[in-house]
C-alpha cells in the first residue's frame, strides 16, 4: 500500500458522527467517519458523554492509518463542532456534568433565565439570545444546582475543550462564544460585567483566540490517558482555533464573497449568506461570525430529520437514500402535493397516504425545496443595501437528488430571481457533501499559511458545477 503523508486534518462532531477529513500535500482527500456514540441525559436535557469522544477520534485515525495514511511527519489541524454544546469541567479538568447539547428544549423564551438576561440590555451587547446559548443554559444549570459554583473550574465548547485536550492549552474561538452569549459583539472580548451579573464568573472561560489562529503544538505528553495516544500519533502537530459548525459548513462548501448564498438540505436546512459587520440587517436571521464578517442563517428546522424519520423508519427501510432519489425522479411527471409545517411541525394532507412510494417521496422532497427557497428569497433581502445575490451553492444530503434540484431551481426562478445561477459540490465520493469536516481542515490550512485567504482556498478545495 503506497503511503499517504497526511499534511491537513479537520474534524466535525455533530449529533449524528464523528467526521475527520484529511489531505495530503499533493492534494489527496480521504474520510473517516465513525457514528456517534455517548447520546446520554442530564436532568432530562440531551447530553453528551465526553468520554466516548477520545475513542471516536481513535477509532477515526485507525481507519485512515489501515487505508495508508501516515500522520508522523506534522501538519495543521482543526474541529468544527455542534454548536452550542457546554463541557463545564472541574479542578482536575474532569467533566462535572455530561456536556450539555443544542438540543435544549428547557430554554424557552419565557423561561426566567432569558427573561433576567433581556431585562439587562444584554442584546446590544452579546446580540440577540436563543435558547440553546451557553449564557443561558449555564445559568440553567447553576439553578438547578447551585453547589455546582463551587466545583466548575472551566467553561468550554466541545470544539475548545478538544483542542485543550490535545494541547493543554486552553481557549474559547470567537466563532462559538460570539454564538452563545458570552462575547461583546464589537470587541470580541468576554461580556465580563454582564456574565457576572447573571451569576457566571467570567474566570471560569479560559483566554478568547479568534478563529482560525493558532492555538498550540500537540505533544506526546498529557495526563489524560484516555488522550495519551492520539497526542502520541500527532505529535508536532499544529491546532487552530475551531469554528462553530454552521461557519464550519459555509468555509467548507466555499463561501467566500458577499454576492454568493449557500443552501444546506441536511439535517436542519440552513441558508446563509455574509456581509460586512457594520451592515444593518432586516431582522429575519440569526447573526454569527465568519472570521472578519458577519455570517446571517435562516433555518429550516426538521429538514433532512422529518425526511429521514418519516421514510427510513417508516415507508422504505430497505431503501437507500441513493435508491430514493431515483424513484423520487421517476415520480416526478405525476401529481406530487405540498407538505407544510408551521411551529416545526409537518402537516399531511388527508390525500398523502395514498400516493404511491416514489410520489411521497417526491412531494417530501419538492415540499422542502419549496420552503427553503423562501428562506432564500427573504435572505436575499435581508442585507440593507447588501450586494446582489449572483451565486447559490446546494449542499446537503437531499441536494444529491436530481429532482429537488429541479425543484428548487424551479421555485427560485420563479418567486426570487431567474438571473440567479445554483451550483453544485464538482466533487465525487461521499467527501462531495461533508462541508463541516472540509470547513474545518480549510481553517487549518490557512492557519499554517497554505492558503493565502479564504477565496484560494475555496477555488482550490471547493470547486462547484452549475445545475
Amino acid at each position: 500500500m503506497t503511503k499517504k503523508i497526511a499534511r491537513h486534518s479537520g474534524g466535525d462532531l455533530s449529533t449524528s458522527a464523528l467526521k475527520l477529513f484529511v489531505m495530503s500535500q499533493s492534494g489527496e482527500f480521504d474520510l473517516a467517519s465513525i457514528p456517534m456514540r455517548g447520546s446520554t441525559s442530564w436532568k432530562n436535557e440531551s447530553a453528551h458523554d465526553l468520554s466516548e469522544v477520545p475513542k471516536m477520534i481513535l477509532e477515526a485515525l485507525f481507519k485512515l492509518h489501515d487505508r495508508g495514511w501516515d500522520f508522523s511527519y506534522g501538519g495543521s489541524m482543526s474541529f468544527s463542532v455542534r454548536q452550542h454544546d457546554m463541557v463545564l469541567l472541574d479542578q482536575y479538568k474532569q467533566p462535572v456534568i455530561p456536556a450539555l447539547s443544542w438540543r435544549f428544549k428547557f430554554g424557552k423564551p419565557e423561561i426566567k433565565e432569558i427573561k433576567i438576561i433581556k431585562e439587562l440590555g444584554a442584546e446590544k451587547i452579546v446580540g440577540p439570545i436563543e435558547n440553546r446559548f451557553i449564557i443561558v443554559k449555564l445559568m440553567w444549570v447553576l439553578n438547578q444546582c447551585p453547589s455546582l459554583k463551587n466545583r466548575v473550574y472551566k467553561v468550554m465548547t466541545t470544539g475548545d475543550w478538544i483542542g485543550g485536550k490535545l494541547t493543554d492549552t486552553d481557549s474559547l474561538s470567537t466563532s462559538d462564544g460570539l454564538s452563545n452569549g458570552l462575547l461583546d459583539q464589537k470587541t470580541k472580548t468576554l461580556a465580563k460585567t454582564l456574565l457576572n451579573k447573571v451569576g457566571i464568573n467570567y474566570i471560569w472561560f479560559p483566554s478568547v483566540i479568534q478563529s482560525g489562529e493558532f492555538v498550540d503544538n500537540i505533544t506526546g505528553q498529557g495526563n489524560d490517558p484516555a488522550w495519551r495516544v492520539i497526542r502520541g500519533i500527532l505529535e508536532g502537530w499544529e491546532i487552530y482555533s475551531p469554528l462553530g459548525d454552521n461557519h464550519g459548513a459555509a468555509v467548507g462548501c466555499g463561501l467566500y464573497d458577499e454576492s454568493s448564498i449557500i443552501v444546506s438540505a441536511g439535517t436542519s436546512g440552513t441558508v446563509n449568506r455574509i456581509c460586512e459587520p457594520t451592515m444593518a440587517l432586516a431582522g429575519k436571521s440569526l447573526s454569527f461570525e465568519y472570521y472578519q464578517k458577519k455570517l446571517s442563517l435562516i433555518m429550516m428546522h426538521h429538514c433532512g430529520s422529518w425526511y429521514d424519520y418519516d421514510f427510513k423508519k417508516s415507508w422504505c427501510t430497505s431503501m437507500d437514500h441513493p435508491e430514493m432519489n431515483k424513484l423520487a425522479l421517476s415520480s416526478c411527471n405525476q401529481k406530487n402535493i405540498i407538505i407544510t409545517q408551521e411551529n416545526d411541525r409537518v402537516y399531511y394532507p388527508s390525500d398523502f397516504a395514498q400516493l404511491p412510494l416514489g410520489n411521497k417521496i417526491a412531494s417530501v422532497q419538492q415540499s422542502i425545496a419549496l420552503i427553503l427557497s423562501s428562506h432564500v428569497g427573504d435572505m436575499v433581502i435581508e442585507v440593507i443595501n447588501g450586494q446582489p445575490i449572483k451565486k447559490i451553492i446546494l449542499t446537503g444530503g437531499i441536494c444529491r437528488s436530481k429532482y429537488f434540484q429541479q425543484c428548487f431551481k424551479k421555485f427560485i426562478h420563479r418567486d426570487v430571481n431567474d438571473e440567479i445561477r445554483l451550483f453544485i459540490s464538482a466533487l465525487d465520493g461521499p467527501i462531495a457533501f461533508e462541508a463541516t469536516a472540509r470547513g474545518a481542515l480549510i481553517n487549518a490550512a490557512i492557519g499554517d499559511d497554505t492558503f493565502s485567504n479564504l477565496k484560494e482556498a475555496a477555488t482550490t478545495l471547493c470547486p462547484v458545477e452549475l445545475i
